[in-house]
């Protein structure tokens, strides 16, 4: 199951997915992706808590179980410390904490009952240092809680077999961050197609032994 499936990263994790022959499944607040085949498609706005539950009973009827649960929603917002507003964290909060947090928790506890399960969550540079986050205040605590978040996860998970990874890529390459910053070396970005290979391998036979990873995808920079 793949939240903001009809992004660059959620469109790429779902075609590797297919690809190696899984069952995929999407989640959007948008028309679902034309180029690629999901077994199912649900509409949900994620920032909205009682919607995404009622939408998740429907999704168990149709699933017998979740193996893989990967949330790529999100949004990002620059500002600093000295022109932070309540607005902007919350915001930020709605877009990338509470957003992956709705659409996390009931998959969790699925996979709590049939004692297995991989969850990747998308983590930030920004949420590691306040160095990292000066340029992006609200953005990066929003992602700092996503951190803490997938610790709590992988603490009550450990005993159950389920394991909570943070994906933490440097710049993406998209055609949006390529048109926001036309001077930069793309040649140092990571792919979305990369991502979602290493979110493969984690979520593989070969990756079981791990636990409470944090993925740093940072390429070449």
């Amino acid at each position: 199951m793949i939240s903001g499936v009809t992004g660059n990263l959620g469109k790429a994790v779902a075609r590797k997915f297919k690809e190696e022959g899984d069952k995929v499944f999407g989640v959007s607040h948008s028309d679902p992706p034309s180029t690629i085949d999901l077994d199912g498609f649900f509409r949900i706005n994620l920032t909205h808590a009682n919607e995404t539950s009622l939408a998740w009973e429907e999704i168990f009827k149709l699933m017998e179980r979740v193996d893989v649960l990967v949330s790529t929603v999100g949004g990002f917002a620059s500002g600093t410390v000295a022109g932070l507003k309540e607005e902007d964290i919350s915001t930020m909060f709605s877009l990338n904490f509470f957003s992956t947090v709705n659409f996390v928790t009931p998959a969790f506890r699925k996979m709590i009952s049939q004692k297995a399960g991989r969850i990747f969550v998308m983590g930030a540079k920004a949420g590691i240092s306040a160095e990292a986050r000066k340029a992006a205040v609200a953005y990066g605590l929003s992602k700092a809680a996503l951190f803490n978040f997938a610790e709590s996860l992988n603490l009550e998970g450990e005993k159950h077999g389920v394991v909570t990874s943070v994906v933490v890529p440097s710049i993406i390459d998209t055609p949006q961050n390529r048109e926001s910053m036309p001077g930069a070396d793309y040649t140092t970005w990571v792919s979305p197609d990369q991502i979602a290979a290493v979110i493969f391998y984690h979520a593989s036979e070969e990756a079981r032994l791990l636990r409470q990873p944090v993925i740093k995808a940072y390429g070449n920079v």
